[in-house]
């Protein structure tokens, strides 16, 4: 986690740079963040309330580099939040909300636009100030002619946009990061059980099988499968706090294999064909959060409904 942290001012000079990567907000943002503060209070009616919003863009940019120490937490629960600058994206939305509001005061009061040419004028230009940068880095991928995607590992090549000719080859460059990071460590300690693992290949009393059934569904994958007798089955699902295991219907108490993956006792497949079920349940405070996000934006909805009537009758 601490390699991916970069420093504030290294931010700072990508955004003032207006550099297209995860390090930056852009030049307009990061003025906000500098300067922001002087026009908070110049701010006519909810001040206090673009105040708060700009604290909390403050605030995420800070946990978004080295400035707050990463380093405490590494071996907490908060070490799991891989990649930090991600808040970089909360940050950008709060400032947006600040730099957005001198910006519709200096086209509604000085240029005195319409409300709707006011919108459509910014939207215009925020489109326009992210195409210029992002039709640069497209040319010089465009421009790019690589024989080979990367298939050694610290080889360096050039970007490709992918066609009809070298589509296949992306399936055989080798990833360093992704399908791994969330795996035990019982899955990654040995080369042969992490790529078992990501070849979805399953064993029956440790001999490998292939005559199997699979079916993916949202969190659930369902294998059918049909075993001479009954064997310990070991499937390529890596076994998680809330992961649970279904035979034939049947909620069971399943193991974990030595790769870090459900094993399922023989005890427990009384038949030759069976169906297995493995799922993750998210727990409660899943769905607590949808029901709280569909609770405020009902908020919203209601609230602006009642503004806007209350200005009509006025």
């Amino acid at each position: 986690m601490l390699n991916l942290i970069q420093p504030l001012t290294l931010i700072i000079g990508s955004s003032v740079d207006s550099v297209i990567n995860a390090n930056s907000i852009g030049l307009f943002l990061i003025i906000t963040c500098l300067f922001g503060w002087i026009f908070l209070g110049k701010i006519e009616g909810n001040s206090k309330i673009y105040v708060s919003i700009y604290l909390l863009g403050l605030l995420f940019l800070i946990l978004a580099s080295s400035s707050f120490p990463w380093y405490l937490f590494e071996h907490s629960i908060l070490g799991t939040i891989q990649i930090p600058y991600r808040y970089l994206e909360f940050s950008a939305f709060f400032f947006a909300i600040i730099f957005a509001k001198p910006c519709f005061i200096f086209f509604m009061r000085k240029l005195n636009l319409t409300k709707s040419f006011a919108i459509t004028t910014t939207i215009i230009i925020t489109l326009f100030s992210y195409w210029v940068p992002v039709k640069e880095m497209y040319t010089k991928v465009e421009d790019a002619t690589p024989t080979q995607f990367q298939k050694i590992k610290n080889s360096t090549l050039p970007a490709s946009i992918l066609n009809k000719d070298n589509y296949n080859d992306q399936f055989n460059c080798l990833i360093q990061w992704g399908e791994t990071d969330y795996y035990p460590q019982s899955s990654i300690a040995k080369k042969q059980n992490c790529d078992s693992i990501i070849k979805g290949i399953i064993y029956a009393n440790d001999k490998k099988i292939t005559n199997v059934n699979i079916k993916y569904l949202p969190n659930t994958i369902i294998y059918k499968i049909t075993l001479p007798s009954p064997e310990t089955l070991n499937l390529p699902c890596v076994a998680y706090h809330n992961t649970y295991v279904k035979v034939n219907g049947e909620k069971i108490d399943y193991k974990i294999s030595s790769r870090g993956t459900v094993l399922i006792p023989h005890s427990i497949l009384k038949s030759r064909k069976i169906r297995v079920e493995v799922g993750f349940d998210p727990g409660m405070g899943y769905y607590l959060c949808i029901v709280i996000t569909i609770c405020a934006w009902i908020i919203i909805l209601i609230t602006g409904m009642r503004r806007k009537k209350n200005a009509e009758e006025k």
